[in-house]
């Protein structure tokens, strides 16, 4: 998930300077625009990261990443070596190994419709499912982030989205 689509030298300004809050005061929010996380976390969700150090990370922590000059916000599936290994939630395949270099906090928590929700490690027993059913069958992603687009008003589109 990304705060914002990296496209332009404006929302690339936008990521170093939220990095930057990151780092100085140890946390930072933004809205989600991505699906690559459903159902963890939908577009128009906001993210609270806070800073922590990468050894502190877990597998199953959400963590926030600098990728391709913008912010990708993905599961940690495993280790290798210092690196973190991440996922979306919707996705089959795993990203590139996430160096130090990258790796920015972790999601603690996520504001949809004005409830704080706090982001496990685990997946609950439904959202296995739902991811299941995601990562299967593509159109049934599509189909959901549309209508979440429609309900929410949240353009959920970017670069990589599904379309």
């Amino acid at each position: 998930m990304v705060p914002e689509a990296p496209t332009s030298a404006r929302s690339e300004l936008n990521c170093d300077l939220a990095a930057e809050v990151l780092r100085k005061f140890g946390m930072v929010k933004f809205r989600a625009i991505g699906s690559s996380m459903i159902p963890t976390i939908w577009p128009g969700d906001t993210l609270q990261v806070h800073l922590v150090p990468i050894e502190k990370i877990d597998v199953g922590d959400v963590i926030l990443f600098w990728r391709d000059r913008g912010f990708c916000a993905h599961r940690v599936v495993s280790r290798s070596g210092e690196s973190l290994i991440t996922a979306g939630d919707s996705i089959l395949t795993a990203d590139s190994p996430v160096t130090s270099k990258e790796f920015l906090g972790i999601v603690v928590t996520l504001n949809r419709d004005g409830k704080v929700i706090p982001v496990e490690r685990r997946l609950s027993l439904s959202s296995q499912v739902i991811r299941y059913g995601f990562r299967r069958w593509n159109r049934l992603l599509r189909f959901y982030v549309r209508f979440h687009g429609v309900t929410s008003g949240v353009n959920p589109v970017r670069q990589g989205a599904p379309r």
